[in-house]
């Protein structure tokens, strides 16, 4: 006999499959990621038609199946109209999708990241201000999701000789995951460093803390945001193998 569950989850990625199915891969309070079927849901006469879109906090029914789980309902709780409404905010949407999709392994359920994933997608959809603002989400997003997942980087203390960092020219160490201060930087860059700005440890560092109203406390991103940028991509690529652009 099939079992019957019901989750709530959002839908990260879609795929379409034969002439009318779409497999959804969903990121849930209950099971962490996972796989789901929607069949002829492509059919405008499927009542599933409205609930296999990204940017939807959603219940989700589905029957347990030997091979695949198959939706049959769906209710929506959230809808983020304000991140559909605005390209530049579809854009960062898409990319912390991307993220989970590649860097969260298969029904892993965690609690701490669905929290994440929930505060990061209505942080980006209620915040009215300008696109650096929106940045800080994505940024705030992927750092907090690495250090959940094992790999914060120390951005107070230099990662060779474990002094407190100061003001003064530094590298980023991806491989490492932290930050080498300006003495340790006569030794020279090594394999994979990247110069890294004072302001930009800085932002790193209120962000690494985890707490939406310190993000406040940032100011706008400005030139920092291709540095900040590059950094994220660096540290994706080495402990992750992809990158997005």
């Amino acid at each position: 006999m099939f079992k019957n569950s019901r989750i709530t989850g959002l839908v990260i990625a879609s795929i379409d499959k034969g002439e009318a199915d779409r497999f959804l891969t969903v990121y849930s309070r209950e099971f962490g990621k996972i796989r789901i079927i929607a069949k002829s849901v492509r059919k405008i006469t499927s009542k599933l038609y409205g609930g296999t879109g990204l940017f939807n906090f959603m219940e989700i029914e589905f029957v347990e199946g030997k091979v695949f789980r198959t939706m049959t309902d769906y209710r929506k709780l959230k809808g983020l109209d304000h991140i559909k409404s605005n390209p530049a905010k579809m854009k960062i949407g898409y990319d912390i999708c991307e993220i989970i999709d590649l860097s969260i392994e298969k029904e892993q359920k965690d609690s701490r990241i669905w929290l994440l994933i929930k505060q990061s997608f209505q942080l980006l959809d209620e915040t009215k201000a300008d696109n650096n603002t929106w940045l800080i989400c994505y940024q705030y997003f992927f750092w907090n999701l690495v250090s959940l997942l094992g790999y914060r980087p120390d951005t107070g203390h230099c990662y060779l000789c474990k002094k407190k960092l100061t003001p003064e020219d530094m590298a980023f160490n991806p491989v490492n995951g932290g930050v080498k201060c300006f003495m340790c930087l006569n030794q020279g860059y090594f394999e994979h460093e990247i110069k890294v700005s004072t302001s930009a440890v800085k932002i790193l560092r209120l962000i690494i803390k985890g707490r939406r109203d310190t993000l406040q406390k940032i100011k706008p991103i400005m030139g920092a945001e291709k540095e900040l940028n590059g950094l994220l991509n660096s540290f994706l690529k080495y402990h992750f193998s992809v990158s997005i652009k």
